[in-house]
């Protein structure tokens, strides 16, 4: 059973989080440490997703854009590669989505890994830009509106 909830960032899930962002960004995807943890962690809304047997298996975090706060920003997404294919990625989302639609995001945007562009398709993203690469990582710019993320909270998220 998993499990997504709100955590600190300077508390024990905080450290946890920031371990399974390593494992998954630094040595899974060799993404440079100095590029993976930033000065948007300490003011973002992180939440981890906890399987009963594994621990955290998950993390995310949103943040306000800073030039336009009413634009919700989620990133920093990573699923622990034993825990992949069991819908831990879903659990980030909803606990991510209902927080955006809580602070009255009227958009949220994410840079979705090339590869990811299905999975965040399902909760109501589109793509809104061309690729370009992110750590020697291809990405695509995504997009949804507060209406859409609002109807996949009330009509999807349980499918």
């Amino acid at each position: 059973m998993v499990s997504a909830r709100h955590i600190e960032w300077d508390s024990p899930d905080g450290d946890e989080a920031r371990k399974l962002r390593i494992r998954v960004f630094v040595d899974e995807q060799k993404v440079p440490i100095e590029e993976e943890i930033d000065d948007i962690d300490p003011i973002a809304f992180h939440v981890v997703a906890i399987d009963t047997e594994l621990g955290v298996v998950g993390t995310g975090r949103l943040f306000d854009q800073p030039e336009e706060p009413t634009i919700g920003r989620i990133g920093r997404m990573a699923v622990d590669a034993r825990a992949r294919g069991r819908n831990v990625g879903a659990a980030l989302m909803k606990a991510l989505i209902t927080e955006s639609i809580r602070r009255s995001h009227v958009k949220v945007m994410l840079d979705s890994q090339t590869h990811a562009i299905g999975f965040y398709s399902k909760f109501g993203f589109q793509v809104c830009g061309e690729e370009h690469m992110d750590c020697n990582i291809p990405h695509k710019m995504m997009e949804a509106t507060r209406f859409q993320l609002r109807q996949w909270l009330e009509l999807g998220s349980e499918r």
